[in-house]
């Protein structure tokens, strides 16, 4: 198995509730050993966790959900499915490819330009209000005269 033909995968599913609480762990070991069998290579787990369900499911009420992490070849996928398909302490099952997670890169943060001033801008009068005003007059009588 070649380490670029492997993918990382994710089985989740629902035991079902069987009133003792040890059933379950003994059947994710077992569910554990299915994928291990396969050829995958487990690389995390959450172990089975009691929660109610949203809706009854072949007429449970409530089950054990559990995740198992692997990584494999795809040819796998076919195998683990068919050990899994007529297992009756599963309620519900998927498998799903967990993409890989690529850095992001980070944008540096850009420099902020000052507006320079061009030539159809006009320029800023400083000065009193009647300064203001003076040159303002002037540049009229100019522009009116030519």
């Amino acid at each position: 198995m070649d380490t670029l033909d492997t993918k990382k995968y994710e089985l989740c599913f629902w035991l079902k509730d069987d009133g003792t609480g040890v059933a379950p762990i003994v059947f994710f070991d077992s569910v554990k050993g299915v994928v291990q069998k396969a050829g995958g290579f487990i690389i995390s787990e959450r172990q089975p966790e009691k929660r109610n369900l949203a809706y009854a499911i072949q007429k449970q009420r409530a089950g054990y959900w559990c995740e198992i992490m692997f990584s494999g070849a795809p040819e796998i996928l076919f195998q683990i499915k068919t050990d899994l398909k007529y297992e009756t302490a599963i309620l519900r099952k998927i498998i799903v490819v967990v993409p890989d997670v690529k850095e992001k890169k980070v944008r540096s943060t850009r420099a902020v330009r000052k507006p320079e001033s061009s030539e159809g801008e006009p320029e800023r009068a400083t000065g009193s209000p009647q300064e203001m005003q003076e040159q303002l007059d002037s540049k009229l009588k100019e522009i009116l005269e030519s």
